[in-house]
């Protein structure tokens, strides 16, 4: 069959539009709505510098020297799907469009308690791989995504980083 290149950006709420079909009317309004006041926090892991241009209220991230990144961004929860729900929108965006492999997924909890799901993703361009890791956490009013990424190698030394922010992260 026809092979996919893997898109190694980090997800986008259009995307999103294009992963669940029949859903598009309800993901733009959910997005359509804006990001608003929310607040989320997350401490910058040692070995990453939080970008300045990116920290609001709604979004974050940070890289590493050697181009490890981490972000967090969060949408208005505007038509109160469950974290399963978007758990699958993700999935079906990172491994039917963007043609990522799923490793892992499971249940987490940030420091604070708050659930979550986390995906892990592979996928190879050429003779480089990547991984990619994404979290989601659904509170009353908005959608965290927590997103980690970097090629496998260097991904796989920031793993403790990687942990670190996703523990210090607390949603609303």
């Amino acid at each position: 069959g026809a092979r996919m290149k893997p898109n190694h950006k980090l997800t986008t709420v259009s995307s999103l539009r294009l992963a669940a079909p029949g859903m598009g009317v309800a993901l733009a309004l959910l997005f359509l709505g804006g990001t608003g006041c929310n607040k989320f926090s997350v401490t910058t892991p040692e070995g990453f510098v939080s970008l300045k241009k990116w920290r609001t209220t709604h979004r974050y991230k940070a890289v590493s020297p050697d181009n490890a990144v981490i972000s967090v961004r969060t949408f208005k929860h505007r038509d109160k799907g469950t974290l399963a729900f978007w758990t699958e929108i993700l999935k079906r965006e990172m491994t039917l469009r963007k043609g990522y492999k799923l490793q892992d997924s499971k249940e987490v909890r940030t420091g604070n308690g708050a659930p979550g799901q986390r995906m892990v993703f592979s996928a190879q361009s050429g003779k480089t791989s990547y991984t990619y890791a994404v979290a989601v956490f659904v509170t009353r009013k908005w959608i965290h995504v927590l997103e980690t990424a970097g090629r496998s190698p260097i991904y796989a030394k920031h793993t403790a980083a990687f942990d670190a922010a996703l523990r210090s992260f607390r949603p609303d």
